[in-house]
């Protein structure tokens, strides 16, 4: 409600302005600036926060720290050291470039996976099985077609395996085994 308000009054407030000039000013304008990829990294933090303080596993942290370090000085000075690591990641080039020979950039193909051909997957079967009176053999159709298309989509992100090929290479191949 508040964005489509605030997108009505920046609309609103500039009648006579050129379109062009007048577009610096609205809300598609401020949202076609957003930095995507800064967005979702401190989105993944939250969620990641998240996920660890309902597995308490913050907590029991914390109480490691205190029991093993006590001193509440040194604690918040290892954080801060342990944080200004982390997050100087992306913006040191030079700390960039040192990860860069052992990270390379890859979409986690075999998270979509799981969490498509896994978890989707289930809950679209258990839904049907549960909510649906279906026919004899109609869940396992719904099976095979679901899990062919979502295998083929999963498949469009992922990546060659190419240094494995160097380290296990195809028996097959015109060269044998031996390289």
């Amino acid at each position: 409600m508040t964005l489509g308000v605030l997108w009505v009054v920046s609309e609103l407030i500039n009648p006579d302005l050129d379109e062009a000039v007048k577009k610096n000013y609205t809300v598609a304008g401020a949202l076609s600036r957003i930095d995507v990829p800064s967005v979702l990294f401190f989105l993944g933090i939250l969620l990641a926060v998240g996920a660890l303080e309902s597995m308490q596993v913050l907590h029991q942290l914390a109480t490691w720290l205190d029991q093993t370090l006590g001193d509440q000085r040194i604690i918040v000075t290892l954080i801060g050291v342990l944080s200004a690591i982390v997050d100087n990641v992306r913006a040191s080039p030079a700390l960039q470039d040192m990860l860069a020979g052992l990270l390379s950039p890859r979409h986690p193909s075999q998270v979509y996976e799981a969490l498509l051909e896994g978890a989707l997957l289930f809950v679209i079967l258990w839904i049907l099985r549960t909510r649906a009176r279906l026919a004899d053999g109609v869940l396992t159709g719904v099976f095979f077609i679901s899990y062919a298309v979502l295998r083929i989509f999963c498949e469009q992100f992922r990546e060659p395996d190419a240094p494995l090929h160097q380290v296990y290479p195809d028996p097959q191949s015109p060269r044998g085994a031996s390289g």
